[in-house]
């Protein structure tokens, strides 16, 4: 069997905004922050042939 690499995912936790900002600052390509009806979030850091899914919940709020 020949597998691929799909995506990488970063538990962020509660830090999702501060991790995000940084990735932002270091130059990579971020999607708009996705809520979701439980809540958690997820941003997506933008690579060539892969990504990276940012996923946490932003600071104060509690997911259920």
């Amino acid at each position: 069997m020949n597998y691929q690499f799909d995506h990488l995912v970063l538990i962020a936790r509660d830090q999702i905004l501060a991790i995000s900002n940084q990735l932002a600052k270091l130059g990579f390509n971020l999607t708009q922050l996705s809520k979701h009806n439980l809540g958690s979030s997820n941003q997506l850091c933008m690579l060539d042939s892969t990504y990276l899914e940012v996923l946490g919940w932003e600071y104060g709020t509690v997911p259920q």
